[in-house]
């Protein structure tokens, strides 16, 4: 969880054990990589959970609306295999999108 002022802290879930790249107190600023992207936690792919709330606490704080500067939109279908289990995404095309926020379960790129 990072403090990033005005009331508002930044929750960063499933990063890899042992590769958080700062500590408690630590200044961060935009762009700075805080960790590497895994799937602690239960979960059994790698993704990142990223919420804005208004409470040190991802339990009990409040989510807050954002918008992010950039990111790409990858517009795609699962792809699944004999027995229709997903085993990956296929791009269908890409979209840069610029002021807004993603919705649940967009895949998207921030590079």
């Amino acid at each position: 969880i990072v403090d990033i002022g005005g009331g508002l802290f930044a929750f960063y879930a499933h990063l890899q054990p042992g590769k958080i790249r700062v500590k408690p107190g630590d200044a961060v600023a935009t762009g700075q990589v805080l960790g590497l992207l895994g799937n602690s936690g239960n979960s059994t792919e790698p993704h990142l959970h990223f919420h804005l709330i208004d409470r040190p606490d991802p339990l009990r704080g409040q989510g807050q609306p954002f918008a992010l500067t950039r990111f790409t939109l990858v517009r795609g279908a699962v792809k699944l295999d004999a027995n229709e289990d997903p085993i990956g995404i296929v791009a269908k095309g890409r979209e840069v999108v610029q002021g807004q926020s993603y919705m649940d379960l967009e895949l998207v790129n921030f590079e």
